[in-house]
């Protein structure tokens, strides 16, 4: 199954669940970026790459950007719709790439972050998608990236990943590592009075390694401001030279 069947017919229903507080995991997002000095300065306009239902949205937001969210995944951008409350926020239902590639007006900031690198269907997909963003971006303008460097394949019993439960509801990955991308299985486990039932579906990551994106961005004409691993999240911070 490809990520949008992926997130449409399984994960987008206990996305958000999965996740966890919304308010504190954007706040953890808007400390990281205020952190790394993603501020507004000559100019204010963000574009969220992968927004899901908008954990790192309403963080530039709550920055002072005015931030256009952007994914394919209907359910979680309603999630995002039902949030805004007055701040500057613009919702797209589009794949980011092709968004990117139709972007007339310049960004100053470009975030894809929380593994949307990952999901993308090839290599050649993430370069296009750095080159878009180099084009996009103001002179100045940052991007910034975060993703699981997966490039050190788990064996056994490590290859399944508790994620969240609860009471009623349990949620674990299983992954099956191939040469170029890992097949990522989301197993559900939901209780209804004494019963038990499983739901699973399975979709593809790319193995993209830290350095390998970092040649990339500087290849791009990118340079690099930092990088930093956070809950085993690689975060690239770049700015466009």
């Amino acid at each position: 199954m490809n990520v949008h069947a992926h997130y449409q017919t399984h994960l987008a229903r206990f996305y958000a669940w999965m996740a966890g507080n919304f308010d504190d995991k954007m706040q953890e997002q808007l400390h990281i970026l205020h952190e790394n000095r993603v501020l507004p300065g000559d100019g204010n306009a963000a574009i969220d790459l992968g927004c899901g239902h908008g954990i790192q949205t309403m963080a530039l937001a709550g920055l002072g950007f005015h931030v256009t969210a952007v994914d394919f995944t209907r359910q979680l951008l309603d999630e995002l719709r039902a949030r805004i409350k007055g701040e500057n926020v613009q919702v797209e239902e589009a794949d980011v790439v092709e968004f990117l590639k139709s972007a007339s007006s310049q960004a100053n900031v470009i975030t894809c972050m929380g593994d949307t690198l990952t999901h993308l269907s090839s290599v050649a997909d993430v370069h296009s998608l750095i080159s878009e963003s180099y084009r996009v971006l103001t002179p100045g303008g940052k991007l910034v990236l975060s993703f699981r460097d997966m490039s050190q394949p788990l064996a056994g019993v490590d290859r399944f990943i508790p994620v969240r439960s609860e009471h009623n509801r349990i949620h674990t990955c299983f992954l099956e590592f191939f040469e170029d991308h890992v097949l990522v299985y989301d197993l559900l486990h939901e209780k209804t009075g004494d019963e038990w039932r499983q739901t699973i579906s399975a979709y593809p990551k790319l193995r993209l390694q830290g350095g390998q994106i970092e040649d990339t961005l500087r290849q791009k004409g990118f340079r690099i401001d930092n990088m930093v691993t956070i809950q085993r999240m690689l975060y690239i911070f770049a700015r466009k030279s």
